[in-house]
């Protein structure tokens, strides 16, 4: 019942809304329905969307609600992973979408999610994604890595080729294709609707304007199939085709399905704008970087010698489910690289999200009778306490962290709550560099702000936020 965010807003394929614009989607009594009878909005994938949709969304939530709060009050979870590649855009465009003007109005609960489900915790794979994630990666990672160079994988079928360029991608398929004499087929695509829309509809889509299949064929299906017989990313060979004329691809499961053409549509307030038809699937010797997001691979043959983005490597590598089923046939200096916003960003995530799970965790051990009854004995206060008491004895913050095993950013909390009650707080030993000390402070008068972030940015991360914070509630708070 998921529907492209674009569709359910109205915004469409609109980069901005003039007023004349707001004038006609205002009269549109079905969207002023959607909007004021809807609770709660997710946007998954959220990454991918850039700045100036999400703040569309909002402009046209605070119209048909009439509501001035961020999205006119409505509660919006956004869920995705930022470490995955940026949407595509014209240079010099606001990108990435906490560069939204709301993102900062918006008051976000972080919930940062931990549970692997494509690599297993004991797979070394796991490790350096996560070092990768972290900036950190090792020595002994870069070795593990080198061990992948040119290995052997056991796969019953040849291993999915990514590149990060489109043409090695169709170099490839195209050479692989050519070996083959068997029986051939050539499918064309459909379309209906505006040109300009289908346009945007064929760049968005993995969709091939003319595949041409043959028997022994390599492939992947490129859309999920409702009746879940297949989902985008699997694998599998043409065996033969149809009296008339569809192929049938048996999986690495071994099913043998006749795969029909399917239509990928950009629809507007339930008409349909635009669609394309094609066989849903792809030639899979080899597929870009950026057209494997999304996927799993049992087994790929990654060559990231030319990677020219940060986050290539971390996506390429994270479509693999083991390290066994890894060759890397080369990687270059930006490969195993994040973009240095996102890693920042990365870090913010972690700290708010600790303090989120801090106060759920209280929530849990004093139920809501206890909190309103005697709200002095919650385990808040007493764990601040804990943490006053230690820093009396001179410990440092990492080290009450870890006696009380807490995160840094839950110890540094109860430090700023400290202050707020008046409690006297030594910071000239916690904060011991007196010239980072006094270019935080400038930066904060400077920028004329009090959140965190663009402090962190403007130091291009030369400070942690966990000392960002110690210097905002010595002088600010």
């Amino acid at each position: 019942g998921g529907v492209t965010v674009h569709s359910w807003s109205g915004i469409g394929i609109k980069d901005q809304l003039n007023q004349w614009d707001l004038d006609q989607l205002s009269q549109r009594e079905s969207l002023h329905r959607r909007y004021v009878t809807t609770e709660v909005l997710i946007i998954d994938e959220i990454s991918m969307l850039h700045a100036h949709q999400l703040d569309m969304v909002d402009q046209l939530a605070r119209l048909f609600r009439d509501n001035h709060d961020p999205f006119g009050g409505m509660q919006v979870v956004l869920c995705g992973d930022m470490f995955q590649l940026p949407p595509v855009g014209r240079a010099g465009e606001r990108q990435m979408v906490m560069d939204a003007h709301v993102w900062e109005q918006m008051d976000l609960k972080m919930c940062y999610l931990t549970e692997q489900y494509r690599q297993s915790e004991d797979d070394a794979l796991l490790t350096i994604l996560q070092e990768i994630r972290n900036s950190d990666i090792t020595e002994h990672s870069i070795e593990t890595l080198g061990s992948r160079l040119q290995a052997q994988v056991a796969s019953p079928v040849q291993p999915t080729k990514l590149f990060t360029h489109n043409t090695d991608v169709d170099r490839i398929n195209n050479a692989e294709l050519a070996k083959l004499d068997t029986d051939s087929r050539t499918y064309s695509l459909t379309k209906k609707g505006s040109s300009k829309i289908v346009a945007s509809l064929l760049k968005a889509s993995p969709v091939s304007e003319m595949l041409e299949l043959k028997v022994d064929a390599q492939v992947m299906f490129i859309k999920n199939d409702p009746e879940k017989k297949f989902v985008n990313g699997t694998r599998g060979r043409v065996v033969d085709f149809q009296p008339g004329g569809y192929p049938i691809v048996e999986t690495l499961a071994g099913r043998e399905l006749v795969v029909e053409p399917m239509e990928w549509v950009i629809e507007d307030n339930g008409k349909q704008l635009a669609s394309i038809t094609q066989i849903p699937l792809r030639l899979a010797w080899a597929i870009t970087v950026h057209k494997s997001q999304g996927i799993s691979l049992d087994s790929a043959e990654i060559d990231l010698s030319q990677a020219f983005e940060p986050g290539m490597g971390y996506v390429a590598l994270s479509r693999v489910r083991s390290l066994e089923g890894l060759k890397l046939v080369g990687m270059n200096d930006v490969a195993l690289t994040t973009h240095p916003r996102i890693h920042g960003f990365d870090t913010t995530i972690q700290e708010l999200s600790a303090e989120v799970l801090d106060q759920y965790d209280q929530l849990i051990a004093n139920p809501i009778r206890t909190i309103t009854t005697k709200p002095k004995q919650s385990k808040k206060t007493s764990n601040r306490d804990k943490t006053f008491a230690l820093l009396q004895e001179e410990f440092p913050v990492q080290a009450i962290a870890k006696k009380l095993e807490f995160t840094l950013p839950t110890i540094i909390k109860h430090v700023e709550e400290l202050v707020a009650e008046g409690r006297e707080i030594d910071f000239d030993r916690l904060l011991p560099d007196i010239d980072a000390n006094e270019d935080i402070r400038g930066a904060f008068d400077e920028l004329g702000t009090e959140y965190l972030k663009p402090v962190y940015d403007y130091f291009e991360g030369r400070y942690p936020y966990s000392y960002i914070r110690l210097v905002r509630a010595k002088y600010f708070l």
